[in-house]
């Protein structure tokens, strides 16, 4: 391999060296599966160094089949670890077996306890989900009081309706127009006096 002059490359290649003697060493000291949480430590170093291995050995100028060889090595014997001893490193340990699995190792990742799914998420979300638990916020829902609905009075009461007219509605009657004789009072018949009887004298006869 050239040597380096570029300070990034440089950084990136003593990045990588120290990582890979790391792996080195996890790789001959694996974890006390009876020692309390020795396996979890182990499986931590192991992803955070291999972590590190990844992401520089492009710019340190490892070649890939150089990279791959270290990396090989060092997933074959990640099924030794005793898994039933991971107390708290779950997804550390799938993410260095589902890359074990590339190399066609015996190995399958294994299933997180839902209580570690809860504690692995981001305090960013941790502090969401305790936001809109606060009993804070309960309290202050609660003290607002529900409204009776059954006393309120609906939309449609309240609005006016405009009063319904007829299809055709009737047509105005001018009054007849009366003549003055018939409306001046009628007028009583002029009363005639009876013929007076003018008594003959007697001697007439």
């Amino acid at each position: 391999m050239a040597e380096l002059t570029n300070p990034v490359a440089l950084a990136a290649l003593k990045a990588y060296d120290n990582a890979s003697r790391e792996l080195s060493n996890l790789q001959d000291n694996l974890p006390d599966a009876d020692k309390e949480g020795a396996v979890d430590v182990w499986v931590t170093k192991a992803q955070m160094q291999w972590k590190i291995t990844a992401e520089n050995w492009e710019a340190a100028g490892v070649t890939d089949r150089a990279w791959h060889h270290v990396e090989h090595f060092f997933m074959k014997i990640l099924p030794e670890v005793c898994k039933k001893s991971l107390q708290a490193v779950f997804v550390e340990y799938n993410k260095l077996a589902e890359h074990a699995m590339e190399f066609d190792f015996d190995i399958v990742p294994l299933a997180i306890p839902k209580s570690l799914k809860q504690c692995g998420t981001s305090s960013s979300q941790r502090a969401g989900s305790h936001v809109a638990s606060s009993p804070a916020h309960t309290r202050q829902k609660s003290l607002v009081p529900p409204a009776n609905l059954s006393h309120q009075p609906t939309l449609a009461s309240q609005t006016h309706k405009p009063p319904v007219l007829p299809a055709d509605p009737p047509h105005p009657v001018s009054p007849m127009p009366v003549s003055p004789q018939s409306a001046s009072p009628p007028k009583t018949p002029p009363r005639t006096e009876s013929s007076s009887v003018i008594p003959l004298p007697q001697n007439a006869l």
